[in-house]
C-alpha cells in the first residue's frame, strides 16, 4: 500500500503583548511576547515600521529591538511577526511617537513688578515651546543669573499633564527680594517634557534702578562778612533762625549733611543698602527768600568734619573742595536741584559724611542773597539728597 500524505505544518500565531515605547531622543523600543509556535521552533522575528524604516530582524530568543534616528514628534506604527519552518505568521502592531528635546520657550519677557521699589522684584512670562519634542511639557525651570552664565537662583513650576497634554504647567513666575549691587540681571526659561528632555530659551536682561530721597540730618549757616552789617564783632551772636540758612556774597555760607546709610528713604521703608552702587546724586535746597538780583550759588564738597552744634559764626566755617559741581540762580524760588558727583555721594554713604556747602559766586552786590529752608524748617521744604542706585 502507498504511504500516508505528510501532515501540513501550521504557521506560528500572532506575537503577544506587542508594545512600542519612546526611549531617548528619536528612539522607540518595540517589545513583544512569544507567539504560539504550533509545534515548530521560532527561527526569527521581523519588525517593520510605518512610516517606512529599515526592517529589523532578531534571533529566536530576542523579543525586543530598538529603532533609532526617528523624527521627533512623528508617530510610528510597528508590525512584528514570527517565522518557523512553516513560514511567516500574522503580525502584531504597536504605535508610539518618537520624542526629542523641546525647543526653548519663546516670547520670554521680564518686567519690574508694578509699584515695586526696593528690594527689587520682577515678573517673568513666556510662551509654550513651538516644538515640545513629541511629548507634553511637564515642567518649566526659570533661572536667574547675574552674568548670563552662572545660575544664582531658580524656580521649578511643574504639573502632571494628561496624555492629550492638557494640565501643563502655567507660564509665568516672579522673583522678589533681589538685592542691590547688580546692574544687569538675566533670566531664562527651560522647558522639560515628559521624556525628561530639556530645551532652554536665551537669556533676557533687565536693568533696574531705585531712587532714595533722604532729608538732611544736620545743617548750618555761617557768616564771615568783611564788615558792614555783619562785622566781626557780631559773630559772637549768630544771626537768623533755625528754619532758614542764607547765602550771600559777603561771607554767608550754608552747610548741609546727610546720612543715607541709616536714614529712611521716602520711597520705601529702609535706607540705601550697603551693596547699592550709586548711579547719580542730587542735593535739593528750597529757596524761600530771594531778591531781584541774579546770583550764582554753587555747591562744593566739604572736606573737613563738622557738626551742627559746633559750627558758629565765630569759629569760622569748615573747609571745602576747590571746585564746585553745579550752580543755581538765587532769583529762582522753590526747590533747586544741584547735581553732585557719584564720588561725593559715596563719601556721604561710607562714613566720611562731611556734606556740602553752598557759596555765592555772583557779582559785588551786597543786598543780593537767598534764604534756604533748613532741616528744622517746614517739613515739605527741608534739604534733600536724592540718590539713584542699582
Amino acid at each position: 500500500p502507498s504511504a500516508p500524505p505528510a501532515l501540513a505544518r501550521a504557521l506560528p500565531g500572532v506575537p503577544t503583548n506587542a508594545t512600542a515605547v519612546a526611549e531617548g531622543v528619536g528612539s522607540i523600543r518595540v517589545s513583544w511576547g512569544v507567539p504560539d509556535t504550533n509545534g515548530s521552533p521560532i527561527l526569527e522575528y521581523s519588525v517593520r515600521s510605518e512610516p517606512t524604516r529599515p526592517v529589523q530582524t532578531t534571533a529566536p530568543g530576542t523579543t525586543t529591538t530598538l529603532f533609532s534616528g526617528l523624527s521627533s514628534g512623528q508617530s510610528y506604527t510597528f508590525y512584528v511577526r514570527a517565522r518557523t519552518a512553516a513560514g511567516w505568521g500574522p503580525e502584531a502592531s504597536a504605535t508610539a511617537t518618537a520624542v526629542g528635546a523641546p525647543s526653548g520657550p519663546g516670547g520670554v519677557t521680564v518686567a519690574r513688578q508694578a509699584g515695586n521699589t526696593y528690594p527689587f522684584a520682577v515678573n517673568v512670562g513666556w510662551n509654550r515651546p513651538s516644538n515640545a519634542g513629541g511629548a507634553c511639557i511637564k515642567a518649566y525651570r526659570v533661572e536667574y543669573s547675574t552674568n548670563a552664565s552662572t545660575v544664582s537662583q531658580s524656580h521649578t513650576i511643574s504639573s502632571t499633564p494628561t496624555p492629550s497634554c492638557s494640565n501643563e504647567p502655567p507660564r509665568s513666575d516672579s522673583f522678589t527680594g533681589l538685592a542691590a549691587g547688580v546692574e544687569w540681571r538675566y533670566f531664562r526659561v527651560v522647558a522639560v517634557n515628559t521624556a525628561d528632555l530639556e530645551g532652554a530659551s536665551g537669556w533676557v536682561s533687565i536693568r533696574m534702578t531705585q531712587v532714595c530721597t533722604v532729608t538732611a540730618t544736620e545743617d548750618s549757616w555761617v557768616n564771615e562778612d568783611d564788615g558792614g552789617l555783619f562785622s566781626s564783632s557780631k559773630r559772637n551772636t549768630n544771626y537768623g533762625n533755625n528754619g532758614r540758612m542764607d547765602v550771600d556774597k559777603n561771607g554767608s555760607f550754608s552747610f548741609v549733611k546727610f546720612h543715607p546709610s541709616s536714614s529712611t528713604c521716602q520711597q520705601y521703608s529702609g535706607a540705601v543698602p550697603a551693596s547699592a552702587v550709586t548711579v547719580a546724586g542730587t542735593v535739593r535746597l528750597y529757596n524761600e527768600s530771594t531778591t531781584s538780583y541774579s546770583r550764582d550759588h554753587s555747591i562744593y564738597r566739604v572736606t573737613s568734619g563738622w557738626s551742627e552744634g559746633s559750627v558758629t559764626w565765630n569759629n569760622q566755617r569748615p573747609s571745602t573742595s576747590g571746585s564746585y559741581t553745579d550752580t543755581i540762580n538765587s532769583s529762582n524760588g522753590g526747590y533747586q536741584d544741584l547735581t553732585v558727583s557719584v564720588a561725593d555721594v559715596n563719601q556721604e554713604r561710607s562714613g566720611a559724611r562731611n556734606g556740602w556747602a553752598l557759596k555765592d559766586r555772583g557779582g559785588n552786590i551786597f543786598s543780593s542773597w537767598a534764604g534756604y529752608t533748613t532741616s528744622e524748617g517746614t517739613s515739605s521744604r527741608r534739604p534733600q539728597l536724592v540718590i539713584t542706585f542699582y
